[in-house]
């Protein structure tokens, strides 16, 4: 669940209990959770919104110019907020919460399940989770399919107009390291992709 989601456009509403309350907050998504039984989440947050955003719209096949929003400083601030946001109310709604990072997720698949795991094995008495790790690493088709973009430039990806549409909102800021569509983070690049299999 992506906590802008509960509030945002299409997706209002999206989440109801029953006729009589939207679930329109993170808080009241995750009181509801728990009630329903759930304890535990597992969160990532993909520090490279630009990138994300445009992998988003290209799988969605959706035109650039009607998502030019989305790529405003405005827009990763409010996200990064969201995420926190959600943090912040599992925590309150007494969840065991696990953050990942994107880097860890894809990079190190088979070590962040582990580490998944190991966490909730070591509270098992609120889990009562006890397997062991038998991972595998498989890279789907669609996967490898994808990862053949990732050579392409912003301009490539984008359009030139939507490109520098893009670059005037970013450079200069904070943000400016998500320009690079390779960038998992300021300090790393997203690894070459294995074969799929």
């Amino acid at each position: 669940m992506k906590p802008q989601h509960l509030n945002i456009g299409k997706y209002k509403n999206r989440y109801q209990l029953g006729s009589q309350r939207t679930l329109d907050t993170t808080e009241l998504f995750f009181e509801e959770a728990a009630r329903a039984g759930f304890g535990t989440v597992v969160a990532v947050y993909r520090k490279n919104v630009v990138a994300r955003e445009v992998s988003s719209v290209e799988l969605t096949k959706n035109e650039f110019e009607k998502e030019l929003a989305r790529f405003t400083v405005s827009f990763i601030d409010s996200n990064l907020k969201a995420y926190q946001d959600g943090i912040d109310a599992d925590g309150r709604a007494g969840f065991l919460v696990k953050e990942l990072s994107f880097a860890d997720v894809t990079t190190n698949t088979c070590s962040t399940l582990s580490e998944i795991f190991y966490l909730l094995r070591k509270h098992k008495k609120r889990t009562r989770f006890q397997r062991d790790v038998d991972c595998e690493l498989v890279v789907s088709p669609h996967v490898k399919h994808i990862a053949e973009t990732r050579t392409k430039t912003l301009e490539e990806r984008l359009g030139e107009k939507n490109a520098a549409i893009v670059r005037e909102q970013l450079v200069g800021t904070k943000h400016e390291c998500m320009l690079d569509l390779n960038a998992l983070d300021p300090n790393h690049q997203r690894p070459t992709v294995p074969d799929a299999t």
